[in-house]
């Protein structure tokens, strides 16, 4: 935690609120960006991000400074994007893999659907495949590849308490590896249907 933040949060909680703006100026476009990803709406998300700075702000005095305020606002923002999604629709989509499939799939194989690639097809292949996941496989997606987050920092974001983070660690590695195979299965079905 930047020691300036926790001094900037110490002066809001004494009343100095116009100091939040700090945070919605240097968070609100990455935190925008996650919450996009998850409900693939544009005004849904800005909605959504909105929510999440103001339930930060109202629940400025319990943020610890234990996380990064990065780190606490994506929990948060994640949180209210699920519970958007649940509220709006009770039936998402979900690829139903079969588990024979992704067990024929070599790790290397699979590595190589999200190694850095030029080629646009490519490219456009791999986010068609990314928006089709699950909400949860997306934001550990973009949260590990895009954001570069350690799988801590994501078990925290995913709402995982101090106790259970060791444990949601080798979780989140193993679902990563699963979502992996995922994307390659979608990637080479959509190409076969191409063409």
């Amino acid at each position: 935690m930047k020691t300036d933040e926790m001094q900037l949060i110490s002066r809001i909680l004494c009343g100095h609120t116009e100091d939040y703006g700090y945070f919605l100026d240097t968070y609100g476009r990455e935190v925008f960006a996650i919450v996009a990803r998850i409900v693939m709406q544009q005004e849904d998300a800005e909605e959504i991000t909105q929510d999440a700075f103001v339930k930060a702000f109202a629940h400025l005095d319990s943020f610890n400074g234990q996380s990064s305020f990065s780190t606490w606002i994506y929990r948060i923002a994640y949180n209210c994007a699920i519970s958007s999604l649940r509220k709006k629709r009770k039936d998402l989509f979900r690829y139903d893999e079969d588990d024979k499939l992704l067990n024929s799939i070599s790790d290397n194989m699979a590595d190589e659907v999200l190694s850095p690639a030029d080629d646009d097809d490519r490219i456009a292949l791999l986010e068609k495949a990314i928006d089709r996941l699950l909400p949860e496989d997306r934001t550990l997606v973009m949260l590990f590849y895009y954001e570069n987050r350690s799988f801590k920092e994501i078990a925290y974001i995913l709402g995982k308490s101090e106790n259970e983070i060791d444990q949601a660690v080798n979780m989140l590695s193993t679902r990563l590896c699963r979502i992996r195979k995922k994307l390659y299965v979608m990637i080479k079905q959509d190409r076969n249907e191409n063409g």
